[in-house]
């Protein structure tokens, strides 16, 4: 998957550089550069969207993009995240993190269509990492010492795959845009989920009696499947 990566990446940039090359020839080396923020939320906030339940199907939260103010031909990134943390102690104790990466990387097409609004289209390679760990502990007393048993289960998740994109943003200012996006991407995944179970039995008057138990379970599976995302999401875009 790494080299394929960076066989993308390296085919990007012979195509900037070619995109470069022809600007250079008609006198001008200029692109127009394009950072987006998802801004669904935001919005939501401002224009009271309270009963707006559409779900957001889309991981990337920032995008750049840069495109040859000539031919309209550049490259595109896009990244997300998730992190989150949660404890609970009653009545079993519960630890769970979550730590989630999406990322893509592709050519891009960018054109004014009229006076207030810019289409594009573009191919991506995309990705994710998914790691997700959680652990459950429970405690038995008996009259002579107490059963501690832990559960810790550990899922982790890697994406490859690749699609088409369509975009479209209208234009609040000359340099402001707000813009959504329709991507139909094919993926392969592999999850592989690894679940421990570790029991302690301690006994107050005869340590001896102490005993410690560990057990061990794998899977792995693969899933591929063809995804399409309709334009729920909102880009706010500033472009330079």
């Amino acid at each position: 998957m790494r080299i394929f990566l960076i066989a993308v990446a390296l085919t990007l940039a012979a195509t900037c550089s070619c995109v470069a090359q022809r600007d250079t020839t008609h006198g001008a080396t200029a692109f127009n550069h394009y950072i987006g923020l998802q801004a669904n939320q935001l919005l939501k906030q401002i224009l009271n969207l309270s009963n707006s339940n559409a779900e957001v199907n889309n991981p990337y939260v920032i995008t750049y993009s840069f495109n040859s103010a000539y031919s309209g031909w550049g490259g595109e990134i896009g990244l997300g995240f998730n992190y989150q943390s949660t404890k609970n102690k009653t009545p079993i104790s519960t630890e769970s993190k979550i730590n989630d990466l999406f990322y893509r990387i592709g050519s891009s097409w960018k054109r004014k269509i009229g006076k207030r609004f810019e289409g594009g289209y573009g191919i991506h390679i995309m990705g994710s990492s998914l790691s997700d760990n959680t652990t459950n502990s429970n405690v038995t007393l008996f009259g002579n010492g107490k059963d501690s048993t832990a559960t810790t289960t550990e899922t982790k998740t890697g994406t490859i795959g690749f699609g088409p994109q369509l975009s479209l943003a209208f234009s609040i200012t000359e340099k402001i845009f707000l813009g959504t996006e329709t991507t139909f991407y094919y993926s392969n995944a592999t999850e592989k989920n690894n679940v421990k179970v570790t029991d302690y039995f301690f006994d107050f008057f005869n340590p001896n009696n102490n005993t410690i138990s560990i057990s061990n379970s794998n899977t792995e599976k693969e899933i591929s499947k063809f995804s399409l995302n309709f334009p729920t999401v909102l880009f706010l875009i500033l472009k330079f």
